[in-house]
């Protein structure tokens, strides 16, 4: 918790109520997709993926300019994953 007294350090900034995120499964791999703000307020959608029985995966981190490119990028993410066997969970 930042101290009350402080009157450098500036609160996190928080603009949406919560990270967008899809969760994805085949029959044997994972697949997550979050659209979120980091700590410098720019849009990222970070993506990871890995075996549900084995330690392979990977993910990565892309910026998108604002929130609705994000969302775009949600939507093509869910049409390729649906397109390559996996369902999308809760």
């Amino acid at each position: 918790m930042i101290d009350p007294a402080d009157t450098v350090t500036p609160s996190l900034p928080v603009t949406t109520d919560s990270p967008i995120r899809l969760r994805f499964a085949s029959e044997d791999r994972t697949y997550v997709a979050v659209l979120e703000q980091d700590l410098l307020e720019d849009w990222v959608v970070v993506q990871s993926w890995g075996g549900r029985f084995n330690q392979r995966g990977g993910g990565k981190i892309r910026a998108v300019a604002d929130h609705e490119e994000g969302l775009a990028q949600l939507r093509k993410i869910t049409r390729q994953r649906i397109q390559h066997g996996y369902a999308l969970l809760d």
